[in-house]
């Protein structure tokens, strides 16, 4: 079915690797890249319980439905992580990671305004900002540090790609926020620099769930747009097929679908694949629009 639709690309959660269906997609000259969440989830709050986000009042972040931040400074969650990116590194045959949940805490799907908590407080994060930069957690010097945090873990990993001489290139799951969105929030809250992410990372794929986020089709390539302006890197968008917070009807799946294959966007990728095959009308837009005419 993945052969028969056309798609060039497979992403999967690198718990779910399978050495003999890699192996067949890549034969079939489709490339494979394994998808790694890092700091989100309950296990690191139960291995790890100080690495549970702190606000700027010294609250500990509530559980928000299905989504647990994890403090992306803390140093048990890092190296743990990092030990599993060797291990997809050295261990899978893949042509690429993708980098999710690489950012500061917080459930992005549901912000509508710039009032947003922002983490984190942690100890480790006040200790960290005090020996490399000192003053007050606050202003720009606090933002450029929050960014820099996240670009240099993303910096470690390629350099351990790089190192290891495989050719295998670096993605990442941004979040679809423009600069002036919620108080310049993709930099303040979220802690991702696409500008200084572009000196390590391959490839962008901005989760632009419209439904999700209540925008129109039309934001998705104004989200990719201004993403490709600031670098010479691929950039696409992740559209929704996923029926949050309702259903995802086909007319609008293939809207979106149209959109993206507006330039500068590089592709598009469809969150997620077992959604869109379980509809018969969105696979049928599938191949209309995006399987080219044998």
């Amino acid at each position: 079915t993945i052969l028969e639709l056309g798609f060039n690309e497979i992403c999967v959660n690198w718990k779910n690797y399978n050495k003999d269906f890699a192996d067949q997609l890549r034969t079939n000259d489709v490339k494979v890249f394994a998808e790694i969440g890092l700091f989100v989830g309950k296990e690191w709050w139960e291995k790890y319980p100080d690495s549970r986000p702190v606000d700027r009042q010294g609250n500990l972040m509530p559980p928000i439905h299905w989504y647990h931040g994890v403090c992306p400074n803390h140093p048990g969650v890092r190296r743990d992580q990092l030990a599993n990116i060797d291990r997809i590194i050295h261990e899978f045959d893949v042509d690429g990671i993708y980098l999710d949940f690489v950012r500061y805490p917080c459930h992005w799907e549901e912000v509508r305004s710039a009032e947003i908590t922002e983490y984190c407080f942690c100890d480790h994060c006040r200790e960290k900002f005090k020996t490399e930069v000192g003053g007050t957690m606050a202003g720009e010097q606090w933002i450029a540090w929050k960014c820099k945090q996240i670009t240099n873990f993303a910096k470690i990993v390629h350099d351990r790609i790089h190192h290891s001489q495989r050719a295998i290139k670096l993605a990442i799951f941004g979040v679809p926020w423009k600069a002036g969105d919620f108080g310049s929030g993709i930099r303040r809250i979220i802690g991702q620099d696409f500008t200084e992410l572009s000196e390590v990372i391959d490839t962008f794929c901005m989760m632009a769930y419209h439904q999700i986020t209540d925008n129109p089709v039309e934001w998705i390539n104004e989200v990719v747009s201004e993403v490709a302006e600031q670098m010479n890197r691929n950039v696409f968008p992740a559209v929704q097929s996923v029926p949050l917070p309702k259903h995802v009807t086909a007319e609008t799946f293939a809207a979106s679908l149209k959109i993206s294959k507006h330039s500068p966007s590089a592709g598009v990728m469809v969150f997620h694949l077992e959604d869109m095959l379980q509809d018969q009308k969105k696979v049928q837009q599938w191949k209309a629009l995006m399987v080219p005419e044998s």
